[in-house]
């Protein structure tokens, strides 16, 4: 069983080398480690350079940043090039524990009768806490698997998620054009869509080093955080509007249902989170975008 990690990476350099630091502290070895630079302007490339002649590394240099969304794209698809049985992806602050690959692994031998799309780890911030960005949402008959800490889910993250390298050959690639936020919730439910099961192993933690431990909530956001928004909304109602017009209609009124939350709301800035929510709306409902296949 061979596995190729795959690490996004975006002006995190002090991030970036503790992230590649504990994915060669892993008990289950990796084969290959690829590295996604999106144009980073902190030193980034000149660091990974120095992995030019370590067969253990494929650095990609990107010439502009593609988000995390081209990232995994490329990255991806260069890790299945790379040829493997498994990818392992993450983004740059993703810190694993050394034994996290190898329980992923071993949980294979407890779920043997399901068809497994992919599986994620139990990610927590930074201090130990439950990381608000990466709870995945459970399946009506999650606890099949308690015992063995494991919980079947309906969708993750790209925090450490592990996937088979034939589901990444049926189901295609990341939509690459999502730029942030909802590539990962797209890719994991396409999964899921093709008849595949997702899990969450328990027993396998990795640490989400985000600035702060916040979930998806415009209503609380920042100023500095409201403009990042708009990749969301636009996104989800891009993947909605794949999804059937019972799943539209669902989140288009649960969006104007938001609208009226801020409304009625102490929160600053209402003016521009309504036309952040709007402007995602309209434009995710009208975008077309395509999905690319490996040949």
């Amino acid at each position: 069983m061979t596995v190729n990690a795959v690490v996004v990476t975006y002006n995190r350099l002090d991030l970036l080398k503790l992230t590649l630091e504990k994915l060669q502290e892993q008990t289950f070895r990796i084969k290959k480690i690829v590295v996604v630079n999106n144009a980073s302007t902190d030193g980034t490339k000149e660091y990974l350079d120095s992995f030019e002649n370590d067969t253990c590394f494929e650095i990609l240099n990107l010439e502009e940043n593609y988000g995390g969304a081209g990232g995994f794209y490329y990255g991806i698809r260069k890790a299945y090039e790379l040829e493997c049985d498994y990818l392992w992806i993450m983004d740059d602050d993703t810190i694993v524990t050394p034994s996290a690959l190898e329980k992923l692994i071993d949980s294979f031998d407890i779920l043997k009768k399901e068809k497994i799309g992919f599986l994620t780890s139990n990610v927590l911030f930074k201090d130990g806490m439950p990381c608000l960005m990466n709870i995945p949402s459970t399946v009506y008959r999650w606890n099949e698997y308690i015992d063995n800490k494991i919980i079947e889910i309906s969708h993750t993250s790209f925090v450490a998620m592990f996937i088979p390298a034939s589901v990444v050959k049926e189901v295609g690639l990341p939509i690459k054009e999502y730029f942030i936020w909802g590539d990962d919730g797209e890719y994991s439910t396409r999964i899921i869509k093709a008849g595949y099961s997702g899990f969450l192993i328990g027993e396998s933690t990795v640490y989400h080093y985000m600035k702060d431990n916040v979930g998806i909530d415009i209503i609380n956001a920042p100023r500095d955080r409201i403009d990042r928004f708009y990749y969301f909304y636009r996104n989800t109602m891009t993947t909605v509007r794949m999804r059937g017009v019972s799943t539209y209609c669902k989140h288009f009124l649960f969006n104007m249902y938001l609208i009226l939350q801020i409304i009625f709301s102490k929160t600053e800035c209402k003016l521009k989170k309504i036309f952040i929510i709007v402007r995602g709306t309209i434009v995710g409902t009208f975008r077309r975008v395509k999905i690319d296949y490996i040949n």
